[in-house]
């Protein structure tokens, strides 16, 4: 389903963002 591998590659991108906000704010 496309629908699902959007939304499942929409989690991993935002969760890296996630990760690399916490990164530059930790510094």
């Amino acid at each position: 389903m496309p629908t699902m591998k959007k939304f499942l590659l929409l989690a991993v991108l935002g969760a890296l963002v996630a990760v690399a906000v916490r990164k530059v704010r930790a510094i």
